[in-house]
């Protein structure tokens, strides 16, 4: 997931950054590696977290929030693209991709390994 965001990020600010036509779709098949990286892996870790009997409500819920975030990030990515240029606008995905993947690293639990002990 962190890998996704990452990539995502860099995906982003390759927009930002675009200054022809090929810059742009390079960013853009980044930026679509790092959310096929990134979205099965968010899946699989709610699946694999939440209780089955719960499974059906938690993916709605998420999709819930996924679709809100995309409408909250074009109503603030409007206001930011008519504020300050376009670029800014993908500058700031980038770092909320950023901050995304901090979250979730800060998130990462070690495993406890056990051995058998003789």
């Amino acid at each position: 997931m962190i890998i996704g965001l990452v990539v995502s990020a860099i995906g982003y600010a390759g927009y930002a950054s675009a200054h022809n036509f090929a810059w742009l779709i390079g960013s853009i098949v980044i930026s679509s590696f790092g959310q096929a990286m990134f979205s099965p892996a968010a899946v699989a870790l709610l699946s694999d977290t939440v209780p089955i009997h719960w499974q059906n409500t938690a993916m709605g819920v998420y999709g819930a929030c996924e679709d809100i975030g995309a409408i909250a990030g074009s109503a603030l990515g409007g206001v930011v693209w008519t504020a300050w240029e376009p670029p800014a606008t993908f500058v700031m995905g980038a770092i909320s991709l950023g901050v995304g993947a901090v979250i979730c690293f800060s998130l990462i639990k070690e495993k406890v390994s056990r051995s058998p002990t003789n």
